[in-house]
């Protein structure tokens, strides 16, 4: 199994622990993202290469998927079932000239 199948597998789980915190530390030590003083909403699936979310909330149901590298600044909101996805394609040879960054990047105090 390739590790893109694993960290998704991961991050399903993770994604239904009951309290925030245990998501936290989850997807902190498990999968090695950064979330600090931040709220992760139950179901809120986040399998991508680089994570990195600071004194923020993300609600219930999302779902943050591919190969790319998320951002979200001090104070920013993601209310829920939203879905953020980079297909695997980007990442294929053909494409490698044309140097898509696959980043989300959401700067600080934005409401989505």
């Amino acid at each position: 199994m390739n590790h893109h199948k694993v960290r998704l597998i991961l991050a399903y789980i993770i994604s239904f622990m009951p309290f925030n915190k245990l998501r936290c530390f989850f997807y902190n030590k498990a999968l090695g993202y950064k979330v600090v003083n931040s709220y992760i909403g139950w179901a809120t699936v986040m399998a991508v290469n680089y994570a990195e979310i600071i004194e923020s909330s993300i609600g219930k149901g999302n779902k943050f998927i591919g190969p790319m590298k998320v951002i979200v600044n001090r104070n920013s909101k993601i209310g829920g079932m939203n879905s953020f996805i980079c297909g695997w394609w980007v990442k294929e040879e053909k494409f490698k000239s044309v140097g898509y960054e696959c980043c989300l990047y959401i700067g600080k105090e934005t409401l989505i």
